[in-house]
């Protein structure tokens, strides 16, 4: 923070930006405030937060704990369908859980304490909070096209090691992508009236590549997004009429009739999950 007040100086040597006292003529620098809103409002963000926070902690553990349980031994719990599905299931846990685990704390600092507001803490506090979003939707993307190319009347269901490197790389792509987007951060001058001011961690418009993070960010969060959309109206589609035409056709093979049953209850689950 010195280094922004220092700077802040420099820039105004000519005394265009102070201030002078009426009674004694003695210029009157502008003095910093860690943010202006009160300890009250605070502490109720921060619960608010929390409160939200450890609901999807306590929900996401709970899912860990029923997909770790050992299936009983079936061909159905044993096919590539269900397979596939824990697969998604666990990894889209995973970036659920972190981001209130990691995220969520932080953030409640960067609200209460003076220690995230500039320079590579700002960076990498805004890195963490992007990181988990776009893991979640780089895993919804992966999973729903795998879901509709399951659907089609010619199906292509991906193998468990297929899936698995196409969740890994949805890992990897967002932990990457997002560096560019968090090194645009920094500590930004916003002042407040003419005698105090205060520094928040915002995208610097004075940053070149931050136009590039103008094309990530799109990219990263609205493309998936609509793609997403779209899969789950399709999948919608399929689930209904083949809901529909279970009802009126009779199939021998109790295996098949219950594979089928379990893949529309998992397209469902998964279309829940997404929408």
């Amino acid at each position: 923070m010195e280094d922004i007040e220092a700077a802040w100086l420099s820039s105004n040597k000519s005394g265009n930006m102070s201030y002078l006292n009426n009674y004694t003529g003695i210029a009157i620098y502008p003095i910093y405030v860690f943010t202006p809103a009160g300890v009250t409002a605070k502490r109720i963000l921060c619960l608010f937060l929390i409160t939200i926070g450890a609901a999807g902690f306590l929900g996401n553990c709970l899912i860990f704990y029923f997909l770790w349980q050992k299936p009983a031994a079936n061909p159905i719990e044993s096919s590539r369908f269900v397979a596939n599905l824990n697969l998604y299931l666990r990894s889209l846990s995973l970036s659920d859980l972190l981001s209130p685990a990691v995220s969520l704390p932080l953030l409640c600092i960067q609200i209460s304490f003076d220690v995230f507001q500039s320079g590579w803490p700002c960076k990498l506090v805004r890195y963490i909070k992007l990181i988990f979003p776009a893991i979640t939707l780089n895993n919804l993307f992966a999973i729903s096209l795998e879901k509709y190319l399951s659907t089609r009347t010619v199906p292509r269901l991906f193998s468990f090691s297929k899936m698995r490197r196409a969740i890994i790389c949805a890992w990897v792509l967002g932990l990457v992508v997002m560096l560019f987007a968090g090194v645009a951060f920094d500590g930004i001058r916003v002042d407040l009236n003419q005698t105090h001011y205060t520094v928040i961690c915002n995208a610097d418009q004075h940053f070149y590549p931050l136009r590039i993070s103008f094309i990530i960010l799109p990219l990263q969060y609205v493309l998936p997004s609509v793609f997403v959309t779209y899969i789950n109206i399709c999948l919608i589609k399929t689930v209904w009429e083949r809901g529909r035409s279970q009802v009126g056709e009779k199939v021998t093979d109790a295996f098949k009739a219950q594979l089928r049953k379990t893949k529309i209850k998992g397209i469902t689950l998964l279309i829940a999950l997404s929408t």
